[in-house]
């Protein structure tokens, strides 16, 4: 019943006067949906990445929505919250019940990881949805959808010549990669508790949102499996990177990284190519964890 929702909730954002150009919707796999989340410096994992009232929260899905502007997409998420059916469909079961934490994330697109302006999905592929909340990262700036300081200039040097090569040599493919931008996220719940109705109860703002999404598309998690191996495996491989140790030797900035395995669901494009927007938005649903 949720995933059906939340899939229904998104149509619906497509089809409303808005026309919210949602690129692609990726939902935890109900065969291998794990949801982790890792302390970069460590590398030892979150028990409880998203401390709430409601308990510990695990990412249920994650969209990724593109606007022509910040401005843009303010006023077309305030004209679809008027949309009745979609204010109705978030505010009955099982949505009212499950999404406890909702993060509205604006970011722009990395081109060298993501030439493309849309999100292409392929059946038969197994997606990796991966988000990074750095410490110190400087948001990318909203105007130029470049970075905005050193670290974010020699973040791109890094992916264009360590990363990405290694990525294509294991076979993988990026659907999308996006930097927050410098417009603030957003964070709200659909759940009501003892201070308010839904979309008022009391969610972590402190919680810090994450600063870098991607999402890998894999044949196979074995395959995944052997890149990320082989990766950690090569003592140059993170040097360079502005977030890892100098010698590359650990993640020392990473204060979070989340991996959610999932199936992606294409909804396909509403804005012509020659009137793409430049802005994206990262949406991600948080669950209670199921025990």
């Amino acid at each position: 019943p949720l995933r059906t929702a939340w899939y229904g909730a998104t149509v619906m954002a497509r089809a409303c006067p808005a026309k919210i150009d949602i690129l692609g919707l990726w939902m935890r796999s109900a065969e291998d949906g794990a949801n982790v989340a890792i302390h970069g410096p460590s590398m030892a994992p979150i028990e409880d990445p998203h401390p709430s009232p409601f308990g510990a929260l695990t990412n249920y899905a994650t969209s990724v929505a593109r606007y022509d502007s910040p401005a843009h997409m303010q006023q077309s998420i305030e004209i679809a919250m008027r949309d009745q059916r979609i204010s109705e469909q978030l505010g009955k079961p099982p949505l009212v019940e499950d999404a406890v934490r909702v993060e509205r994330v604006p970011m722009v697109r990395v081109p060298i990881a993501m030439p493309q302006t849309t999100v292409d999905i392929h059946s038969g592929k197994v997606f990796e949805v991966r988000s990074y909340t750095l410490d110190e990262f400087v948001p990318f700036s909203t105007s130029t959808a470049s970075p905005a300081d050193a670290d974010g200039e020699a973040l791109l040097r890094w992916l264009e010549d360590k990363f990405m090569p290694l990525f294509e040599a294991g076979g993988g493919r990026i659907a999308c990669f996006l930097a927050q931008c410098d417009v603030p996220a957003q964070v709200s719940s659909c759940r009501g508790d003892d201070a308010g109705p839904p979309k008022q109860s009391a969610v972590n703002t402190a919680d810090r949102s994450p600063n870098i999404l991607w999402v890998a598309e894999w044949d196979s998690r074995a395959q995944a499996d052997a890149f990320y191996a082989h990766i950690s495996a090569d003592p140059c491989a993170f040097k360079g990177n502005p977030f890892a140790a100098p010698d590359g030797s650990a993640l020392s900035r990473y204060a979070r990284i989340e991996i959610t395995w999932c199936e992606g669901l294409t909804l396909g494009s509403l804005i012509e190519s020659a009137t793409v927007g430049s802005h994206y938005e990262d949406r991600h649903f948080h669950q209670p964890r199921q025990h």
